[in-house]
Formats: structure tokens, sequence, C-alpha cells
């Protein structure tokens, strides 16, 4: 029996399938570049040629523009904002923007900025810079695009600090509000923050100067009473300020700022409170009962917490006798011995979470032993969960 040697010999098949495969095959040559044409043009579209090219049929085509102060003080921050403007309807493609002026005259920490693409004008983020000494000179801005180089300067001049025009606060007019908030009601051994916000009533801002504290250093302490204030157009938060509360007492925070215009000032009562009265555990303070779930029997931890410094006492039901608890805790962390006795402790590593209302501490506590001068394990670890119902502080 002989093999068929050409399409005609092949058997004619009646199905639609067969029918396209006999005209695919008679059409071969046909065929192959269409499909060809087809694959190199989804192969294009996936590429960076097809950007490359569009970019020559529309030719990406910016104008940068620098804005700022053209004249400054010896001393003074200043700002030189950019802005994109694309002259075609390709818009920006990415790219990198690189300064170059006199460095000794002005300085920055910023000399250099990564582009992004944008379909329509772009306002870059601000280069701040610091005037050094008096002089003239041209920051040169470059902007190198995957597809064209574009530049641009800003000239400016620095003079002497002794030229600066004195202008009082009665022509100029400063008028500023200085708000002091935060935890009015404390306790004794709590961190606590006071935060402070500067309200211009004017249209001229906030003019640089320096904040300082004055209060009972006997009853509080907080190792920054002071801050350096940047002039500002518009209202300021200077942060948060951390103190710690050292006996019970009442006092004043008074809050003084000094600008170049004018002195503002506002107090804060606080009171603290003896860390007996205080009522709930806060995230603050760890001080107080804890129901205990430890190697599966209930029990009670006793905390008292000062400035993180934890110590106390537990017991589980059915235990003979309580027993010593030691160690730190901060934002995030509780780190605890619980002692068993004199050579024997359960170690306890965990982050505690807030959980609605309440705070947690789930954790595996390591049973440890002493061996010479150090605590070792032998294995032995078992579940602890801890938790307790928070109180708020009272804050305005």
């Amino acid at each position: 029996m002989s093999l068929p040697t050409s399409s005609g010999d092949l058997p004619k098949s009646g199905s639609a399938l067969q029918g396209v495969l006999d005209l695919l095959k008679d059409n071969w040559g046909k065929v192959l570049p269409v499909l060809m044409a087809i694959l190199g043009g989804i192969g294009f579209y996936l590429t960076p040629l097809k950007d490359y090219t569009l970019h020559k049929i529309y030719h990406e085509s910016i104008e940068m523009r620098f804005f700022g102060d053209s004249t400054v003080y010896e001393g003074d921050d200043f700002n030189i904002d950019v802005i994109l403007f694309p002259k075609t309807n390709i818009g920006i493609s990415d790219g990198m923007l690189s300064l170059a002026y006199d460095q000794s005259i002005a300085r920055s920490d910023k000399n250099g900025l990564l582009v992004p693409s944008s379909d329509g004008a772009a306002s870059l983020k601000p280069i701040r810079f610091q005037a050094l000494r008096p002089g003239q000179f041209i920051i040169t801005g470059s902007l190198k695009t995957r597809y064209g180089e574009y530049t641009a300067k800003k000239e400016l001049t620095i003079m002497d600090d002794g030229s600066r025009p004195q202008i009082s606060n009665k022509n100029y007019h400063e008028s500023i509000e200085v708000r002091v908030l935060g935890d009015s009601i404390v306790y004794e051994g709590d961190e606590f923050s006071i935060d402070i916000l500067i309200l211009p009533k004017t249209n001229n801002g906030i003019s640089d100067g320096v904040l300082s504290f004055e209060y009972d250093q006997s009853l509080a302490r907080s190792n920054q009473n002071g801050l350096l204030v940047p002039k500002s157009d518009r209202a300021a938060s200077l942060g948060a300020f951390r103190f710690q509360a050292l006996r019970s007492g009442h006092f004043i925070i008074s809050a003084y700022l000094k600008t170049r215009y004018g002195e503002y000032a506002n107090n804060k009562e606080v009171m603290i409170k003896d860390e007996g009265s205080r009522r709930q555990i806060s995230e603050k303070n760890f001080t107080g009962t804890w129901n205990l779930r430890f190697d599966n029997r209930n029990g009670k931890m006793y905390l008292v917490d000062r400035s993180g410094d934890l110590a106390g006492h537990y017991y589980i039901d059915g235990a003979p006798q309580k027993t010593t608890i030691s160690g730190i805790r901060d934002g995030s962390a509780f780190r605890v011995d619980l002692f068993r006795n004199a050579v024997s402790k359960w170690s306890i590593d965990e982050i505690w979470d807030k959980n609605n209302s309440f705070i947690e501490i789930r954790s595996k506590a390591t049973l440890l032993f002493i061996e010479g001068n150090n605590w070792v394990s032998h294995g032995e670890s078992k579940d602890f969960y801890a938790v307790a119902q928070t109180g708020n502080a009272v804050r305005e």
C-alpha cells in the first residue's frame, strides 16, 4: 500500500476543522508573513520600543521653570520650586533633575531629584537651600528624561545680614496665638505629652523664634525645655514634648514663644495624682490588677509601673503563695520574669496588644534555671495570657 505524496492524494475529510487545516497547508507561504506581522505588532506594544517610536512621532517637549525668592539674606533658609510644563500631548517621561550652583554661597541637602512620568504639568517638591554668605549666584537645573534634556536657571542675590530691613512689630503687625494641649490628669510615674500649636492671626504668618517652658521641676521633668521655631506662613504644630510625672501635686506648664517681632505665651494646668489613687490601667502605665491565665489555670497579676520599670507579684489559683515579678515594658514590649524561687523563674518577652478597651499579653513563658552566673533554659515553656481593661485619661 503506497502513502499519499501530495496534498491532492490526502483523503478528504468532511469536518470543518480538517478543511481549515487543508487550507492553511495549501497557503502556508501566504499565511506565515501575516502571523509574523501580528506577533511583531504585539511584541512592539509590549516593549519600550513603542515609547521610543511614539516619541519620534509626537516629539516630547518640556518647559522647566524655577520659582522662588530672588533676594535673600545671609543665614536665611529659602525654597526653590520647580514646575514642568509639557508642550506636546506626549506629556513628561520619567527622568532625573540635577542642580548646579556655587556651594560656597549656598547649600542644600538635595541636589538631585527623581522625576516621575506625567501626562500634564508637574510641580516637584520644593528644594530647600541655606544662604551661607553674601554674593550673587545662579542655580542651574538640568532635567534629563528618557527622550530629551532641558535646562532652567534662577539668579539669586544673598545680602549681608546687617543690611536686613529692621521691621518693627508696629508696621509688620505679627499676631500669634499659642495653644498648649495635652493630658490634664496624670499619675505618679506616668509619661505624658504636651503638644504646642502656633496659630498666626494675620496674613504675615509666624517669624522665626524660640519656644521655652517653665514649670515646677520637682513635680515633673522633660529632657527638652526649649525649641527653635522656624518661620511659617501658616499654622504650625511643634510636635509632642514628653514629660515624666515625678510626684503628686498641681502645677502649671507655661509655654513662651519669643519671635523676631513679638512675645506670646499660654499655660496648661496639670494635676498629678497619687499612684494609689489610680483607678484603671492605661497604655502609659501598667499599674494595677491583671487577670491571668497561666499553665491552663486562672490567677491574678499585680503590677507597679514606674516609668516602664515593673515590679509586683502574681498567684495562681490553688498555689500556696504569691511569687515575685520584675521586668520592664515600653510602648510595645513586655519583658518580665516571674520568679518561682531563688534558682528558677519563668521568663516572658512579648509584644503587648491593644484590643478595643483592653490590653492583652499572649506569650510563651520559658522556664529558666540559674547555673553559675547564667540563667539557662532546659526547653520547658507554658502558655501565658494576661489581660486588663484600660481607662481613659482626661484630655482637652
